[in-house]
């Protein structure tokens, strides 16, 4: 894979870490808009406030978090709430829907790269393999008969001993 290629899939890694803390934060504000508004259905809108913080303290819950945030202590910086109101109003313009498109497009044209490459490489390995193949020396030798190379042992001299033949025609050998 290229260098453009893997920097790109690293800042996309981190943009979606990103995305996926700015949807918990949103989860979680949801979490306490239902809360509020069960509270408010259940009281009918008429009762004080110290009712209120009576039902609040007195509701059992499982998540501290949800408990704290029930009696008026929300935990959630202004930087998150800002973030939210910005990204309702954003939604609204068509800006938004274009770069959302262009981020998917984006993406899915890294990931047609990568295939791209992956598909380069084994053309490469396939190509090397065949010319290695292909370019490898070998002998061949003819059937007996007319046309017919000897073999012979060789019997005196240096090589006495030896197997002795006439090469063929077909050998082959790289350069």
């Amino acid at each position: 894979m290229s260098d453009i290629t893997t920097d790109f899939v690293k800042v996309t890694k981190k943009i979606v870490a990103e995305v996926r803390g700015v949807l918990s934060a949103l989860h979680l504000i949801r979490e306490d808009i239902k809360l509020i508004r069960e509270q408010v259905e259940a009281r009918g809108g008429k009762q004080s406030s110290e009712t209120q913080a009576v039902k609040a303290e007195a509701q059992p819950t499982c998540d501290p978090r949800v408990a704290e945030r029930s009696k008026g202590n929300s935990k959630i910086p202004q930087f998150f709430k800002d973030i939210t109101k910005n990204l309702w109003r954003d939604l609204r313009k068509p800006k938004t829907y274009i770069e959302l498109g262009a981020f998917v497009f984006l993406v899915l044209y890294t990931c047609e790269t990568r295939r791209t490459n992956t598909l380069t490489k084994t053309a490469l390995k396939n190509s090397k393999d065949q010319f290695r193949a292909d370019q490898r020396p070998y002998v061949t030798l003819a059937a007996a008969g007319e046309g017919a190379y000897p073999i012979m042992i060789v019997p005196t001299g240096e090589h006495a001993g030896h197997l002795a033949f006439k090469r063929a025609g077909t050998v082959r050998s790289p350069g």
